[in-house]
């Protein structure tokens, strides 16, 4: 795999940010887990996840992504290894990608819609042991990986105990996500994604505001790098996480959507 990361400031942003005033300094040093588990614990009962009929507070989604967490390592989630992710827009897709970060691991996202051979080249060429995806695309992908872990909906992962210890494994410097091109020139490539950089991306910023007022709509795919700033942008900040779980982010669904948010 290729090797990317997003350019990584080495000066502060001073606490009195014009544009993003009440935000702490960045940290360089945390992992995007880590700043969760901060949020998740400052404010429990906020919504950190809606969707068209539910929501999930940050201490639901602290505790499910735990689960998951848990499950993984019990499959053999190691630090750094990426697992692939094939799940539609849902709770459940941001509740794996929480956990297998939380596992020590990296996400993987894959597209089902791509001929199943560019899917097994990837996997194969991440090294990817884990498959975390859904019934309907169980069949077809399952073969894919060593080990598949079939969720349909959060209620599908079973609550048991997470060794939170173990997360200390992960640094800032560790392996958060994977990304793949599409392939359009050739073999799809690898960018592989650190901690800091989505830190980097969305922690005491000045070109956006990112704090507990922000909601932002999640319409892109796991495998657009969009979806890091829709993600983590709020769920790091104390916002909320707003889900399109429309399968084709059409005009009509983007309305409706965001004047659910209303």
């Amino acid at each position: 795999m290729t090797t990317s990361t997003f350019p990584i400031e080495t000066e502060r942003r001073t606490e009195n940010s014009s544009a993003n005033t009440g935000t702490r300094n960045y940290r360089p040093d945390a992992t995007v887990h880590s700043l969760f588990r901060e949020c998740a614990q400052q404010h429990p009962e906020r919504v950190a996840l809606c969707w068209d009929g539910g929501e999930l507070q940050y201490a639901e989604l602290d505790r499910r992504s735990d689960a998951l967490a848990e499950l993984l390592r019990g499959l053999g989630a190691d630090t750094g290894t990426p697992i692939a992710l094939c799940l539609p827009r849902s709770p459940q897709a941001v509740i794996a990608a929480l956990a297998i970060l939380k596992a020590g691991s990296a996400y993987l996202p894959i597209d089902p819609d791509y001929p199943v051979a560019r899917l097994r080249h990837i996997v194969a060429d991440a090294a990817a042991t884990i498959l975390i995806t859904d019934t309907a695309h169980a069949a077809t992908l399952g073969d894919i990986a060593t080990q598949t872990l079939v969720i349909d909906g959060v209620d599908d992962i079973p609550d048991v105990a997470f060794d939170a210890a173990l997360e200390e494994m992960t640094t800032a410097n560790g392996l958060a996500y994977v990304m793949y091109t599409s392939g359009s020139t050739g073999m799809p490539k690898g960018v592989q994604i650190e901690h800091r950089s989505i830190v980097r991306l969305v922690d005491d910023v000045d070109y956006i505001r990112l704090d507990a007022d922000t909601c932002f709509l999640h319409a892109a795919p796991l495998g657009f790098d969009a979806s890091t700033l829709e993600l983590w942008g709020p769920l790091l900040n104390g916002g909320r996480c707003a889900i399109l779980t429309a399968p084709v982010p059409d005009a009509r669904a983007l309305r409706e959507a965001i004047e659910g948010l209303g």
